[in-house]
């Protein structure tokens, strides 16, 4: 991360201070850091550098990557980002790469447009245009731009969305908003939510990111594949069963017709679950121990055969899942 901020950096503001070392501390980014995860903050680096430089305040929530070049794109599983962002409390501006919009319209696919009055969310091509849009004291131009869309915001107050866009008079306002600043997406979106024409079935990237999520317990049911199954094993596989299923089938009035064998593919895994299960507790008591202990539990061959042909689906179309999900 280090070199492409410093490289953006001498990109966007030419001459850097002498000996220049950028330091970010934290107690949330040092958990986040001890956690393992991948980190995709170098943005947010970005606007922070920036200020120290300038000396200009940014308030502005920033999700992303930038270049060596100084473009400003979006980090890996970044749909997972949004979906926390959706049930977060705050609120405030929010910085979004312009490829963005893509995830932006699965939110109201969802039925979320509640979410782009939550935030102000605006889209931005490169660093430039990051740093511009996070500045706490914006341009004149920016300020009027972000007064209109507040105006208009204020006079919702406690009526609900969708009732308030059918109001005849605020549709044309945001698509004002928007025409007078192509980045600004609630506008955008909250327009294109008025019009009656917002969209209702996912992309295939968005959808095979909500495959991947609903199908997580059935992930961690795989993954323990070396273990030995004992009574919780048993339980928790019709659990497992009933959680997954029921996302995957919340999941189908979202699916284009095109996109109907990737989603029988996941539904199919789901019911191999369930058959796995039954599996499983028709040969629970085998060999059972008076100290509870399963003795051999696993290798039973329709155990072991079961578990086998369920990690080998999974991993079918996980990897499918993890293709088309790439940005």
């Amino acid at each position: 991360m280090e070199a492409a901020l410093k490289s953006a950096l001498a990109a966007h503001h030419r001459e850097l201070p002498d000996k220049l070392q950028v330091v970010i501390h934290g107690e949330q980014l040092d958990r986040s850091l001890d956690s393992g995860k991948g980190q995709a903050i170098s943005a947010a680096a970005f606007v922070l550098a920036s200020a120290a430089i300038t000396g200009e305040e940014p308030d502005a929530t920033v999700i992303g990557v930038v270049t060596n070049e100084g473009e400003y794109k979006l980090p890996s599983e970044f749909w997972h980002q949004m979906r926390d962002l959706q049930t977060a409390s705050g609120g405030g501006r929010l910085i979004l790469p312009s490829d963005a919009t893509e995830h932006l319209l699965a939110v109201l696919v969802f039925e979320n447009p509640d979410f782009f009055f939550k935030y102000d969310v605006v889209l931005a091509d490169n660093v430039s245009e990051l740093q511009r849009l996070a500045s706490k004291t914006p341009s004149e131009v920016d300020a009027a731009i972000f007064a209109a869309f507040e105006e208009i915001r204020s006079k919702k107050g406690n009526t609900s969305t969708g009732f308030y866009l059918t109001n005849k008079f605020v549709r044309p306002r945001l698509i004002e908003i928007a025409g007078r600043a192509p980045w600004y997406a609630s506008a955008k979106m909250l327009a294109l939510q008025a019009s009656g024409n917002r969209p209702t079935r996912l992309s295939k990237s968005i959808l095979s990111c909500e495959i991947m999520i609903a199908l997580e317990p059935v992930a961690k049911l795989v993954n323990r594949q070396a273990e030995r199954p004992d009574n919780s094993y048993v339980r928790n596989v019709d659990s497992i069963y009933k959680i997954s299923r029921k996302s995957i089938e919340d999941l189908e009035r979202y699916v284009e017709s095109t996109d109907r064998p990737l989603y029988e593919k996941a539904r199919d895994l789901t019911t191999q679950a369930r058959s796995f299960g039954r599996t499983c507790e028709k040969y629970r008591n085998h060999n059972y121990h008076d100290d509870g202990a399963f003795e051999n539990f696993y290798v039973v061959e329709p155990v072991e055969s079961g578990l086998r042909k369920l990690l080998a689906t999974y991993n079918s179309i996980s990897e499918e899942l993890t293709r088309n999900s790439q940005p």
